[in-house]
């Protein structure tokens, strides 16, 4: 009955995410009464669990409405001046609903934003590659990977860039990057199994 006890805050914050809207609200609303009681930082995570939540909640609906709600719960309670995180939610949005030429200008707006150093850039430009048809976004995705080994020669960026140039047909830079992809990966201990695989596709394409 008392929701401002230190275990009962513990069982709001920490199970955030599953909270119904009553007790939500109640977490919610006496942000600041908790944080004077137990300290800042556990209702930061709660807030954070309850936005990835209701984004969750929006991808499965796949509603532009639910993301919407989702915004602008999370600009409410974890306002960022810099756009960062609301950018980084509408691109989590449209990747999750397969919307991939929105995902692709919301990635455009984070390399505006931040530049080409980010582990994020490989991931994204990988689900491209796995599954992505629109031949519009894998030259795009393609452009942001020739960037980031331009800059920096790793394997598992260099593999995402072979596997990226193979889809969109450009087989000799394919066979190039892949070659070089497994001399780097070979080179720092890395499996490159899955790379080698890729090589003989491209060469069986050609």
């Amino acid at each position: 009955t008392d929701l401002f006890t230190e275990i009962n805050y513990s069982v709001l914050s920490r199970f955030a995410g599953l909270l119904n809207e009553t007790n939500r609200t109640v977490l919610l609303d006496n942000k600041a009464k908790y944080e004077t009681l137990y300290g800042k930082g556990e209702i930061d995570d709660a807030i954070g669990s309850i936005t990835n939540k209701l984004l969750n909640n929006a991808i499965k609906s796949k509603a532009e409405t639910d993301l919407n709600a989702t915004l602008a719960f999370a600009d409410k309670y974890s306002p960022d001046s810099t756009g960062t995180n609301q950018n980084l939610y509408r691109l989590s949005y449209y990747k999750g609903t397969a919307d991939w030429k929105n995902m692709a200008q919301q990635v455009d707006l984070f390399i505006a934003a931040k530049g080409y150093e980010s582990s994020y850039l490989n991931d994204w430009s990988w689900t491209v590659y796995e599954k992505c048809d629109d031949a519009e976004v894998v030259k795009k995705a393609t452009g942001w990977m020739k960037t980031v080994v331009d800059k920096k020669q790793e394997y598992p960026t260099m593999d995402t860039y072979s596997a990226l140039l193979y889809k969109a047909k450009d087989y000799n830079e394919a066979k190039v990057y892949a070659t070089k992809a497994i001399e780097l990966g070979k080179a720092s201990g890395e499996k490159t199994d899955e790379t080698e695989k890729l090589l003989k596709k491209i060469e069986e394409a050609k």
